[in-house]
């Protein structure tokens, strides 16, 4: 629909910064379903939480669930403290500091019977904020206390890394948006017993991976934890000489078949990080290397008989592992209100709702609305001024959408956009501003309908 090259230089000027508005409604997104052995070992899952303050989480298990706050870094990481709860047979929860061996004592240690469940998922929320270290059951923070601790030290937390132990393995259920990114391992099972996520409500996922050697998988499949029918599978690395990136698919239970191959040279790189996107939209299934979606496609296959994809899962190949980088503050479905202002302010007509966005590169949307929807982009909360972007949709009566710089009236670019909103009904809208070229496209698909 529109694109426009465009060169964004704006900085904060002293003390003049735009806070936004709290008029957003930050909700949970989809589930993420993780398993921890039972080996007492801490770099199976690891959520950077950067500077949130607060983690809530659900798990199963029969005793003995850990939880490390965990100093991150792109190198290597460091266990501050330790969370353990329903130790000693499901009576007890404590709270552990280095060197964390069995002749330490805890620094805290509470009685509480049967906190854990092996056959239900119990709900837990964990704080921290200048030393204070709180942690509670059910889903609402600051109610139903099993711990509170004051840490002398203020021990600084990035990150936080689940564990079990007593030979009893856990699963988690975690909700989008409670950290920034999740770092997860895969070991050489050939199982999808890792993770499981939720992706319902989307048709797009980007990851980064590290492997140890071997090949790598994903699957998208219909029903959680099924493997073997109405099942989408990415093979990464699989060749004896050399690398490929194969696609199978598995339908009701049948036999395997490979419907898109190609060799890849140096497609996995077992000493550094190489990014991945995957795509299922209306039975169009691909996958490509880097973060954009139709930069660098690999694979790509057309269903005649497509089936809803609904959850996403990741494995290694036999005798490896591998540790995949995902983003998790994925934005879930949130609705804001803005209402129609007789103003020619720009501060005053965007003083309304601020996001920013968990995609360095993109961003979705749906909007409702009769005529003219504005949004406006820009690299930080500063005052509005010219050197923003603006973008119209729905302009003269909802018949033209167009792209301008701030306080300008020339349309650095402009469509005939006859209809596009709707007084009844939501429409979808991406944009995307990758190597300095925004576009906006209709629907939920990055790069499509432009």
């Amino acid at each position: 629909m529109l694109s426009v090259f465009c060169d964004w230089s704006v900085k904060a000027q002293g003390d003049q910064w735009l806070p936004p508005p709290q008029a957003k409604l930050y909700q949970p997104g989809e589930p993420t379903y993780l398993q921890t052995p039972g080996d007492g070992l801490y770099n199976y899952s690891v959520y950077i939480v950067e500077d949130r303050r607060q983690f809530t989480f659900n798990v199963r298990a029969c005793n003995g669930a850990l939880l490390a706050l965990v100093t991150y870094s792109a190198h290597a990481w460091v266990a501050e403290l330790v969370i353990a709860l329903g130790v000693d047979d499901n009576t007890m929860v404590e709270l552990r500091g280095p060197p964390f061996t069995s002749n330490t004592p805890p620094l805290f240690r509470g009685f509480s019977k049967n906190v854990l469940h092996c056959n239900e998922y119990r709900s837990f929320w964990l704080k921290w904020y200048d030393g204070l270290i709180m942690v509670g059951k059910g889903p609402i923070v600051d109610e139903q206390s099993l711990m509170v601790w004051r840490d002398p030290q203020k021990r600084n937390v990035n990150a936080i890394s689940l564990a079990s132990t007593g030979g009893s393995s856990a699963l988690w259920m975690v909700y989008e948006n409670s950290a920034s990114h999740l770092v997860v391992q895969s070991y050489g099972t050939s199982r999808y017993t890792s993770m499981w996520k939720s992706v319902k409500d989307k048709n797009f996922w980007r990851f980064s991976v590290l492997p140890s050697e071997g090949n790598v998988h994903i699957l998208l499949s219909e029903n959680l934890g099924n493997t073997i029918a109405n099942v989408y599978e990415f093979a990464l690395g699989e060749g004896i000489d050399y690398q490929r990136a194969l696609l199978r698919t598995e339908v009701n239970g049948g036999p395997s078949s490979v419907m898109h191959e190609v060799r890849v040279e140096s497609l996995l790189n077992s000493t550094g990080w190489t990014e991945f996107w995957v795509c299922w939209y209306r039975g169009q299934i691909e996958l490509g290397q880097g973060g954009m979606y139709g930069k660098n496609r690999l694979l790509i296959w057309k269903d005649p008989n497509p089936f809803t994809v609904r959850y996403l899962s990741i494995g290694t190949g036999l005798n490896s592992f591998g540790r995949w980088f995902m983003q998790d503050d994925e934005e879930s479905v949130n609705f804001i209100f803005t209402y129609p202002r007789s103003t020619s302010s720009s501060v005053e007509m965007y003083n309304t709702t601020w996001i920013r966005t968990p995609r360095s590169e993109f961003f979705t949307a749906s909007v409702k609305a009769c005529k003219e929807a504005y949004v406006v982009l820009t690299n930080s909360f500063v005052p509005i001024n010219d050197q923003s972007l603006e973008l119209v949709l729905g302009a003269n009566s909802n018949t033209k959408s167009f792209i301008r710089y701030v306080g300008r009236t020339e349309n650095m670019a402009e469509a005939d956009t006859v209809g596009i909103l709707s007084c009844t009904e939501s429409r979808f809208f991406w944009m995307s501003w990758h190597n300095k070229t925004f576009q906006v496209g209709q629907g939920h698909v990055y790069s499509t309908d432009i």
